[in-house]
């Protein structure tokens, strides 16, 4: 009874779309998989992990992170430093599993042009109250995730500040090992 209370907290209204469509089975996955401890251990926390990440085009997501250097690197580059990017983001998305420990998503209207959309959510917790921003564009699969802001703060922009950085200070094979050292810090640290 208490699964069904909390699953209808996160309930999308009829006709939602499939943006919002995508967020609310996310978050029902997310909760699933939190529902079975407090305290995840290893296979779990895979389980979390590819359902976080399995909504995400990583390669889009990548791309815009790298911003105009995307247009420098050959395929092979583009490959190992997606492949990478990914890491990294897979390692940070299960860094801290309690921030998915939420009372409620708002969802407002999702907007739609072309192969780009956007939902804008509130996210309420017993200790916060969060906006997220979801950035998608169509895939081959369906619709992913491009990027995501948090209370403002766009990851995507995020690390394109901090590769363009890297880059000017340490060329390319730097910033290939900056974000294979740092998704490896982070994968320690749970």
């Amino acid at each position: 009874l208490l699964g069904a209370g909390l699953v209808a907290a996160f309930a999308v209204p009829g006709g939602a779309g499939p943006l919002r469509d995508l967020l609310h089975k996310r978050q029902a996955d997310v909760f699933a998989i939190l529902s079975l401890a407090s305290e995840l251990q290893p296979p779990e926390k895979r389980r979390l992990e590819e359902a976080l990440a399995g909504t995400i085009d990583f390669t889009e997501m990548a791309r815009a992170a790298l911003g105009t250097e995307w247009e420098h690197r050959g395929p092979a580059e583009r490959a190992e430093y997606v492949a990478t990017f990914e890491s990294l983001i897979r390692a940070s998305l299960v860094r801290r599993v309690d921030i998915y420990r939420i009372d409620s998503v708002e969802y407002a209207p999702e907007q739609v042009a072309g192969d780009r959309g956007r939902v804008d959510t509130v996210v309420r917790s017993k200790d916060a109250t969060t906006e997220v921003r979801w950035d998608f564009v169509r895939t081959p699969e369906g619709w992913r995730i491009a990027d995501y802001a948090i209370d403002g703060v766009s990851t995507v922009r995020n690390y394109r500040a901090q590769f363009a950085r890297i880059l000017a200070r340490s060329g390319w094979p730097g910033l290939l090992e900056r974000i294979r050292t740092r998704a490896a810090a982070i994968r320690k640290e749970g």
